[in-house]
């Protein structure tokens, strides 16, 4: 007979049981020992001659033994190591399960369970921004030192304007160092000072990352968790597409278009600032889109 279960080969040897059990049960002293032998990552064995309750005895103890030897390699269910936050599931294949891991590049991503159960839910506001509109590419002038047309100055007033009115105004704003952004910025700051009070960051890697296919969600996310506090309730990203399109997409849920001077206004309900970004099961609620009336051409 052979026998197969979880991952380990199981193997008869000749010899005969000692064991007093086998020999009360069966009357029988030549019984085969079974004993686990790993081959190929399949079970194999013969149980050898024995009536129907030593073999139900024997099976269930086997059975018991690969699951302990399988355990490290393949799981089911919640199994050791498992991590639930609610935002993501992670299986860490850990012996001890210690310490939780932290994808590489991304140092505010991490798998273990950081949520407090039953804490209190507070509203996070994220202002998702494009720069305004920007001269064309003229030679000799960088892509990155482009700077904003009359009209893109007018459609940054107006957003700030809008923001106001709104009571959408950052106390961190995470900008990209382009010449169009810090420009778009400053115009803001002109008509409502209020965007002058909040803590500016400009990031060089905002310019570049928004290039990068799926890339800017996780860099935002890091960039922003390493210097929000828990005091803060509204945050402003701003930077270029197509990364600014796909970042607010990915965290609402839905398809978001952003043309210059545009911004994403969205909401999360969360016990930290690191529990609403983190959050994948649940998407930020868009609140508004700020959109802009145009010059016509």
């Amino acid at each position: 007979m052979v026998m197969r279960a979880h991952g380990v080969t199981l193997a008869s040897s000749p010899l005969r049981s000692s064991n007093p059990l086998y020999q009360s049960v069966t009357g029988n002293t030549n019984v085969q020992r079974v004993q686990p032998v790993i081959r190929h990552g399949r079970t194999e064995g013969m149980l050898g001659s024995m009536n129907g309750l030593v073999k139900t005895a024997l099976t269930s103890s086997l059975s018991l033994h690969s699951d302990s030897l399988t355990s490290s390699v393949q799981h089911r269910g919640k199994p050791r190591g498992f991590k639930e936050s609610g935002r993501v599931r992670t299986h860490v294949i850990t012996a001890s399960s210690a310490a939780p891991k932290v994808r590489e590049g991304d140092k505010a991503i991490a798998t273990g369970d950081r949520r407090p159960s039953g804490g209190k839910q507070t509203k996070h506001r994220l202002v998702m921004m494009r720069h305004s509109s920007s001269v064309s590419v003229a030679p000799g002038v960088k892509d990155h030192d482009r700077p904003l047309t009359q009209e893109g100055k007018n459609i940054a007033a107006q957003c700030a304007s809008r923001l106001r009115d709104l009571d959408w105004l950052p106390e961190l704003i995470l900008c990209s160092d382009s010449m169009r952004t810090k420009e778009t910025l400053d115009t803001m700051i002109e008509v409502e000072p209020s965007f002058g009070t909040a803590e500016i960051h400009f990031l060089p890697s905002l310019y570049t990352v928004a290039a990068l296919d799926g890339q800017t969600r996780n860099h935002l996310q890091a960039a922003l968790l390493e210097r929000v506090s828990e005091s803060t309730t509204c945050v402003m990203c701003m930077g270029h597409n197509k990364g600014w399109e796909e970042a607010a997409s990915d965290l609402s849920g839905t398809t978001i278009e952003l043309k210059t001077g545009e911004a994403a206004l969205l909401e999360m309900l969360g016990e930290s600032w690191e529990d609403a970004m983190e959050e994948r099961q649940r998407h930020w609620a868009v609140q508004d889109i700020i959109r802009q009336e145009r010059s016509p051409l």
